[in-house]
């Protein structure tokens, strides 16, 4: 069983990475109007219902999961964007988590 504090979140540019063991496990990123940290292919235009934190889990490259948690907004001040992004780390470590114990299982 996976436990939180076996768990480390690291930032790469926009994005996020959690690491355990040693390895890379998923990838946490925001998709929104503001600020598209990662683009698919194309430049396509994003509709607001398509705005959110995502995760990627390491061995399903092609399941983007939408984590719950408030949109960084572009002029929120710092202490705003650091709570926001805390509180989809925060969900993302749960679903991390619950994803990691599941294949194990």
């Amino acid at each position: 069983m996976t436990r939180v504090e076996d768990l480390t979140w690291r930032q790469a540019g926009g994005a996020y990475y959690a690491e355990t063991n040693g390895k890379i496990v998923a990838l946490l990123y925001w998709y929104g109007l503001e600020a598209h940290f990662l683009h698919g292919p194309g430049d396509e235009a994003v509709e607001p219902s398509q705005s959110g934190w995502f995760i990627v889990m390491v061995d399903e490259p092609d399941d983007h999961r939408s984590v719950p948690g408030p949109a960084p907004g572009e002029h929120e001040q710092l202490a705003d964007l650091a709570e926001a992004t805390r509180t989809a780390l925060d969900v993302a470590t749960r679903v991390v988590i619950g994803c990691l114990d599941a294949a194990r299982s």
